[in-house]
Formats: C-alpha cells, structure tokens, sequence
C-alpha cells in the first residue's frame, strides 16, 4: 500500500517550518537564557550552523529515496534488513517520548493563561494530540490546507514580536556580557537541539510529495531561512528584556516577551498564539510519526495492523490511533511519577541523535563524490562528539538497536 501524493511546494514548506518550529521555540530561549545567559545566544547560533549538514544530508537521501519509511528507508538501501529494523525499533521507541514533551509544553502555556490544576495541564495534553491526530485522520489534502493556513499566521505574528523589540534592543548593555563558559554553552546546546529537530520528520512525509526530487529540497531551504530568523529574533529579544531568574522567563517566553513588550492584553494573545504554534507544531510531528510507524507495519517490523489505510483517504489510521493510545498512557506516566521536562527532552533529543547516526552512515556508503563523503564523515564526528553529553541515558536507545540482533540469535538458536 502507498500513500497518496498531495503535498506540493507550499505544502511542504509550511509542514517544514511546522515540523521545526513549536515546542522548541516556545521553551527553550527562556531554558537556554537562565541556564546559560548570554552564551546561550552563542548555543542557538552554533547549532543553527551545525543542522546545515544535517538539513543537507537528509535533503540528499529523501529526493533520492522518497518513502515514509524516512530514516529506516535510508538504512535499508545502505545497510540491509538487520539494521533497518534497529532503526525501526529506535523511532518506534521515540515517538512516544516526543509528542508529550511537545504537547506538555503547550499545556503549560495554556496554564499561563488560565490556572490549571496539574490533572487539567495533562488533559490539555492529551486533547493537543487528540487534536492533531484528528486532523491526520481527515487525510493529507484537508490536513495540508490546514498546515499553511495556520503556519502563515503564525509567522507573521512571530515576525511582529521581533520587529517589537528590535528598535530597543542594546546589544552592548550588560545583558550581552558574554562569558564563554564552554561547559554552560554545551549544556544549552544540548536543550537547544531539540529546537532543531524535524528535518528527521520531514523525511516521512516524503512519499506523499508530488515531486519529491524538486519540492523536498526546496522545502527545507525555505524552512531553514525563516525558522533561523524567528530564532536569533526571538532569543536576542529574551536576552534583553527578560529576567533569567523569573520562572515564567522559563515556563512561558513568548507570552511573557509579548507582555513585556506589548501590555497584557498582548500578552495573553501571544499565549494563545502560542497555543496555536504548538497545535501546528504537534500536526507535523504526528503526520511524520504515524508514516514512519506505518512504514514499519507496511514492511513486516512492527505489527502488520500499523500498515493499514483508510481506503477512501488513503490516511495511516492504525498508527495514528496506535500512537494516540501510546501518548495517553506517557502522560499517565509522567501524571503520576513528575518526570522533568529537562530529562525527558534529553532522552528525546539522544534517540533522534543516534537517528542521525544512521542516517549519517547511510549518506556516506549511498553517495559516492568526495564531496558527498567529507560532507558526512564531517556530521559523523561531530555527532560523535556531541553526543557525549548524554552519558548513561545512552542505554535506552542502544539497547533498541541491538533487539533485533538479539531476537535473530534467539531465533536461530531455538530452531
């Protein structure tokens, strides 16, 4: 079974930017500021030059090998079965860690505006992803139209908060006092990755494109622009008019950057704008989600069901509603136990690292120019490199990438 193809130019750029742009630049400049101050600026701009590789690579691997199966695709012309279930079993095992970071964080917005009780914010939560799988359900077209709708108006909304505090921004006051501390900026670097990832996601929906080999490329350059300005525009103006010692700097920036510079009632419509972002943000990952788990129930790695289609809107509704009862019950989890935004952010951004590890490896053995080859032995030990900061959380993913190995050996001993 395959997926229709409905999602053009426009399409594609407005799910790029949706993909990117929401949880991360909700949070995370207010996180980065009062974890590391003013270096955390130096964090946004070095990671927003070390995603251009990446951006590239998957740029290069998706409009060759269009398919929803995105990353574990890319491992299966490269590496064969054996590994493409590992990276099956990696991204099956992320996104239900992802999607309530994305949603809580939104909840928590919600929260800023109206005084919620902590049962309240994780209800809110789970009616953000009921939400966007609703959405999903309807079908690609109804779906896409939604997407750039939505996403046009959030740009320029983001865009009028930037022009506000431009004219008073004072890039020589005490607040820009930068002090190089390299462990505090490798730290914010490592929140701030997570304001980075979807290029990933993208890669999923790249069997519904029409043109996949001219529109998918395009798509992600025009993404990368707008979203690089939104995030300097937005951090530079956190650094200068927000207080790093205020929890709402950290719970909520955008609302409170708005307040600041707008009044209440501007505060309170950014909030709701912000709302928005995220039902956007979450619509692109959940469309990207259900097509990679769908991609695996398609090939025989995850349960056969997953790989079902509706028949009239060609939508991966196994997957979807899968995935919903998988968010639904993290949340409970993290209702009940208090997990940390923190960790489970880290342990979201190390599985979609070691996701770009293989995504890595796949662009170097499937591309032949030099170019190509330094290109990715470049990302290769960067990523390396970078990822030493998780430490032990390591495990999780690792121990989902030798599974399928381990079952093989089973298997062949049991016989």
């Amino acid at each position: 079974m395959e997926l229709k193809k409905q999602i053009g130019l426009k399409e594609g750029t407005a799910l790029t930017i949706g993909s990117i742009v929401g949880s991360g630049l909700l949070l995370l400049p207010g996180l980065a500021y009062s974890l590391a101050g003013a270096d955390s600026l130096i964090g946004w701009i070095v990671m927003g030059i070390l995603s251009l590789p990446f951006i590239y690579i998957f740029a290069n691997l998706t409009s060759l090998y269009p398919s929803a199966g995105g990353i574990a695709n890319f491992v299966k012309k490269a590496n064969g079965e054996k590994w493409t279930k590992s990276a099956t079993y990696v991204l099956a095992g992320t996104w239900p860690i992802a999607l309530p970071i994305l949603a809580l964080i939104a909840a928590n917005y919600i929260s800023y505006l109206f005084p919620l009780s902590k049962f309240q914010i994780t209800l809110v939560a789970f009616l953000i992803l009921s939400g966007a799988t609703i959405i999903n359900l309807l079908g690609s077209q109804i779906g896409g139209k939604i997407q750039n709708f939505t996403t046009v108006f959030i740009v320029l909304f983001l865009f009028l908060i930037i022009f506000m505090g431009i004219p008073k921004l004072s890039l020589t006051s005490e607040k820009f006092a930068f002090s190089f501390e390299i462990e505090n900026i490798w730290k914010s670097m490592a929140l701030i990755f997570w304001a980075f990832l979807g290029w990933e996601n993208m890669s999923f929906t790249s069997e519904e494109f029409k043109n996949p080999h001219r529109d998918f490329p395009l798509s992600l350059i025009l993404g990368y622009i707008v979203i690089i300005f939104l995030y300097m525009g937005i951090s530079l103006n956190v650094v200068e008019f927000l207080n790093p010692n205020d929890p709402v700097t950290v719970k909520a920036p955008i609302a409170k950057l708005f307040h600041v510079l707008g009044g209440k009632s501007v505060g309170i419509l950014a909030g709701l704008t912000s709302i928005l972002l995220i039902t956007v943000n979450a619509n692109a990952w959940v469309w990207g989600a259900s097509r990679s788990i769908f991609a695996g129930g398609r090939e025989g790695i995850l349960p056969s069901y997953l790989g079902k289609v509706h028949r009239k809107n060609g939508t991966p509704y196994a997957s979807l509603l899968t995935l919903l009862g998988c968010w639904g019950l993290i949340l409970i989890i993290q209702h009940f136990f208090d997990l940390s935004f923190n960790s489970l952010i880290m342990v979201a951004n190390q599985n979609f690292m070691v996701l770009y590890l293989f995504s890595i490896v796949a662009f170097i053995k499937l591309n032949r120019t030099m170019v190509n080859k330094v290109i990715g032995i470049i990302s290769l030990v960067t990523t390396f490199i970078f990822m030493k900061v998780y430490g032990l959380i390591l495990l999780y993913p690792i121990s989902l990438i030798i599974l399928p190995f381990i079952v093989s050996y089973l298997r062949k001993n049991n016989r």
